[in-house]
């Protein structure tokens, strides 16, 4: 998981509504507490102590002030996971907060050695994403692997550790 940045003072409202539905939403104000207008990976909480409380992680766009490529509905105890059952509709003017949570749980993780493994049997071009694993096993490789870049993605940050393990089939192939 890439690290969501933070921000000591943070509190604006959506300029539109917001429904358990959507994919984006659009904040009146990206400025923080002290003038800077902020973008990138956050996580917010809208509604917060109410029952409509929902906790997201998204990136805000510096000039339009939407924030899409969300994981909504972030389950309370893991904010790796979305929970379709805590997507909530907001409301125009609904209260949107930075909120440390998805970060704290990405220090934790790391500091205590927590892992995540993905696994595939074969692939030529195998699928790996360093925002959500941090092991990445292939068991049984039945073909020349031909870019171990291609289908690469997330945004990993300096020292972020990725563990690779590859074993053939039995029989020795090329790794490009």
């Amino acid at each position: 998981m890439a690290l969501s940045k933070i921000t000591a003072k943070f509190q604006t409202t959506l300029a539109a509504e917001f429904l358990d539905t959507g994919t984006t939403f659009t904040l009146t104000s990206n400025t923080d507490g002290t003038g800077n207008a902020i973008s990138g990976l956050y996580c917010m909480v809208i509604d917060e102590g109410t029952d409509y409380e929902e906790f997201i992680l998204g990136t805000i766009n510096v000039t339009t002030k939407v924030v899409s490529g969300l994981t909504r509905g972030l389950d309370y105890s893991d904010p790796t996971t979305a929970v379709a059952a805590l997507y909530k509709d907001h409301y125009r003017g609904a209260i949107v907060k930075i909120t440390n949570f998805s970060i704290l749980d990405e220090i934790r993780s790391r500091i205590a050695g927590t892992t995540t493994t993905g696994t595939v049997t074969s692939s030529a071009t195998p699928t790996i994403d360093t925002d959500t694993y941090t092991h990445y096993s292939i068991t049984a490789l039945a073909s020349a692997i031909t870019s171990m870049t291609t289908n690469l993605s997330g945004t990993p940050v300096n020292f972020q550790k990725l563990t690779i393990r590859i074993l053939d089939n039995g029989t020795a192939r090329a790794i490009a």
